[in-house]
């Protein structure tokens, strides 16, 4: 059994468990909660001597807590895991707000008002993802324009440079190549118009996540090392993603 400590809830009447568990669901993780639960209450575990007789002013329900990020989901041992499990889908889906509190007993049946209210969200969540990919769209044909006016990558070993292309043959491998010239291009296009590259070498690659939205962490990372070794400011580069990085 896990490790876990008493602590009374906000109403003062019940006792809560705190108890962070994270199996391998969350449906696992309901389970397990309402058997220490229903143990705890029952008197069937052999701690529940001990949070009686800590409790013993304090008779009633004991509760097991789980905290998942900033989700509180609470489980007692006559609680409906169901209702619990679908409450807590619900929250993923930001319907219950920040912080929320799910348990010990939900509705057994949404009322038409908690579903009026569900769609709601639901609608404005659409129309927000509808906006931001509306101005995403716009953005990305922005960076597509400065593309265009950007200077050809310029190089300090382009042998180098060509033989990765040569031997590189899988997805990953021409993304990250891609990126890193759209990355160099932006940058030496910045430099033209007389910026430091200190000042534009981040903002640059954070364009070309948007513009390329394709790259992971492992694509920039090839890219940036690529860049050191083969682009005519790599050397500067390098020193500044190693100050970055301090």
């Amino acid at each position: 059994m896990r490790n876990f400590r008493l602590e009374p809830d906000d109403s003062r009447k019940r006792i809560s468990v705190f108890k962070g568990i994270m199996g391998s669901s969350m449906s696992n993780c309901l389970i397990e909660a309402q058997e220490i639960a229903r143990m705890v209450t029952e008197g069937g575990d052999p701690l529940a001597k001990t949070f009686r007789k800590a409790t013993k002013q304090l008779e009633g329900v004991f509760i097991v807590i789980i905290v998942v990020q900033d989700l509180t989901i609470k489980v007692a041992a006559d609680s409906n895991l169901e209702t619990i499990y679908r409450d807590w889908g619900r929250a993923l889906d930001g319907y219950l707000g920040k912080n929320a509190v799910v348990g010990p007993y939900p509705e057994l049946v949404l009322s038409s008002k908690t579903l009026a209210s569900d769609a709601a969200i639901k609608r404005r969540r659409k129309q927000e993802k509808t906006r931001e990919s509306v101005k995403e769209l716009a953005e990305r044909g922005r960076i597509a324009e400065r593309l265009k006016r950007a200077p050809q990558m310029a190089y300090s070993d382009e042998a180098y440079w060509r033989e990765v292309a040569k031997r590189n043959t899988s997805r990953l491998d021409r993304e990250m190549q891609y990126f890193a010239t759209c990355w160099a291009r932006l940058m030496q296009l910045e430099m033209s118009e007389g910026k430091e590259l200190a000042n534009v070498w981040q903002t640059a690659r954070t364009e070309v996540d948007l513009y390329t939205n394709m790259a992971s962490g492992l694509v920039v990372q090839a890219a940036l090392l690529l860049l050191i070794k083969c682009w005519v400011h790599g050397a500067a580069l390098k020193k500044l993603s190693e100050a970055s990085l301090r």
